[in-house]
C-alpha cells in the first residue's frame, strides 16, 4: 500500500521519528503523519483499454508535529529532503516514477495542546498496481 511503500522508504532514508499511517494520534508529541489525499486521474496508454491504465497519479499529505516549531521545522525539512526529486525506485514491489513536492512545508496550524504541525504535499507518479 502507498503509505506503507512512504513509510519504508523515510525509515531506510534515516528518518527515525514515529510515522503514523492515515491520520495524526494524540501521542507521541514528536511525529510524522502520512495522509492520502486523492491525486489526478490515471494515465492510460495505447491499447490499454477501459479500466487498464499503466500510471496512478497520488497525493499524499505529510504532516510533522512537534512541541516546538523548530522541532517540527526540522523533522518536516527532513521528510522533504528525502522525497522531493525521488524517482525510478521500486518500494515493497510497486514502482515509483517520480514523487515531487507541490509547496515548501507550511505552518498547518496549532493542536489543542499548543503543539506545532506543518504540512506538505507530495505528488506521487507510480505504475498501477493491483489492491
Amino acid at each position: 500500500m502507498l503509505l506503507d511503500d512512504l513509510e519504508t522508504y523515510l525509515v531506510g532514508a534515516g528518518v527515525t521519528d514515529a510515522i503514523d499511517k492515515g491520520e495524526l494520534h494524540e501521542t507521541p508529541d514528536t511525529v510524522i503523519a502520512l495522509r492520502e489525499t486523492g491525486g489526478l486521474p490515471p494515465q492510460h496508454a495505447m491499447g490499454g483499454g477501459p479500466g487498464r491504465p499503466v500510471m496512478d497519479t497520488l497525493s499524499v499529505q505529510v504532516l510533522a508535529r512537534a512541541v516546538d516549531y523548530v522541532t517540527a521545522s526540522t523533522l518536516i525539512q527532513s521528510v522533504r529532503q528525502a522525497l522531493d526529486g525521488l524517482r525510478d525506485v521500486t518500494l515493497n514491489g510497486a514502482l515509483y516514477y517520480f514523487i515531487s513536492a507541490m509547496q515548501p512545508p507550511f505552518l498547518l496550524m496549532r493542536d489543542g495542546n499548543q503543539r506545532y504541525v506543518l504540512a506538505f504535499n507530495v505528488l506521487i507518479r507510480r505504475q498501477t498496481t493491483t489492491l
